[in-house]
């Protein structure tokens, strides 16, 4: 997501005229973005109770010791769903360069909450809105999102266009919340109200046991990607990744860590290095990391994930100065 944000990106289809043209696409688009989108399909087709891998299973049988195209792909599929149609829903994110940000807004109408979701090519710079919104970008997004009240996913569908439905969640009630792009399998960022992204923190930090956290730690990797790198261009205020990112004293995974690190803690110390209230950031960092150290102990041994939190947890506290 960090190379498609640039104005230099290109989509995952790229035609090559020349030999030496191929190499200069194998690249995190044509793999990483690749994949995910993938995985973005297999959700929707899943969400259909239609079975993502009996049409890979008929692509390659039917293409195996040949050469296949795209379309060769999407046609297989499609023998296993009709609607969507896949073609159309996979050309928007692989014929096009970019992805998309989601705004949320919430209303009420007569004791009902109704969502506003609104599309726009997501650019890491700012300056580039205006040279993207000449180019009128648009995605067939399947926009799925879990509440506070209701575990079962639901769905609805983005064809290119921005969309407005209800939700079933008591808004008036101060523990609600509901969240978009569930177990962030959808390939695009979300941004909510203010309100909602305070709601979401408050469920992780105020929740005890984190065993009842009803956000996956994707959701929480999610959650935590999207608001540091909507801070970083200005869409929301900071207080907004750094209020969420007080829940991570909790935090035992290594994906929502990873994504902290990555997308935030990086980035802002490198913007504040040479500021000389920097000391005030490393004390706010010591103390999301000291406790998760205090609870973990100086293990030596773990599941290979657990040790890669303890790596990243020392790491954090040589780098921000832990005597």
């Amino acid at each position: 997501m960090v190379d498609d944000a640039l104005l230099t990106t290109h989509p995952i289809v790229v035609d090559v005229t020349y030999p030496d043209e191929i190499s200069a696409i194998f690249d995190t688009i044509s793999y990483q973005k690749g994949a995910s989108v993938l995985q973005m399909l297999q959700n929707i087709m899943e969400q259909e109770g239609k079975d993502f891998y009996k049409g890979i299973h008929t692509y390659l049988e039917a293409h195996k010791a040949k050469n296949a195209i795209t379309n060769d792909l999407w046609t297989a599929l499609s023998k296993e769903i009709v609607t969507p149609n896949i073609r159309e829903v996979m050309d928007t994110w692989t014929l096009q360069e970019g992805y998309p940000l989601v705004n949320i807004e919430l209303t009420e109408d007569d004791g009902q909450v109704v969502v506003h979701a609104t599309q726009t090519r997501f650019t890491s710079d700012p300056a580039d809105s205006h040279t993207v919104s000449s180019k009128e970008s648009k995605w067939y997004i399947s926009l799925d999102w879990i509440t506070s009240e209701h575990e079962r996913k639901e769905i609805h569908y983005m064809p290119k266009t921005d969309a407005a439905f209800k939700v079933n969640v008591q808004l008036s009630h101060p523990a609600s919340w509901v969240k978009f792009n569930v177990d962030t399998k959808g390939f695009y960022r979300v941004d909510y109200p203010s309100d909602m992204w305070k709601r979401l923190s408050s469920h992780l930090l105020t929740t005890d046991d984190v065993t009842t956290w009803r956000l996956t730690a994707s959701d929480r990797s999610g959650l935590l990607s999207d608001a540091f790198t909507l801070a970083q261009v200005g869409q929301v205020t900071y207080d907004i990744p750094l209020g969420l990112a007080k829940y991570l004293t909790k935090e035992r995974n290594y994906v929502p860590w990873a994504s902290a690190v990555a997308d935030g803690l990086q980035y802002i110390s490198s913007m504040m290095q040479l500021d000389p209230h920097y000391e005030l950031w490393e004390i706010y960092v010591r103390s999301l990391v000291n406790p998760v150290l205090d609870k973990m102990g100086w293990m030596k041994t773990g599941s290979h994930l657990e040790r890669q939190v303890f790596n990243i947890i020392i790491s954090l506290l040589y780098y921000y100065d832990h005597s």
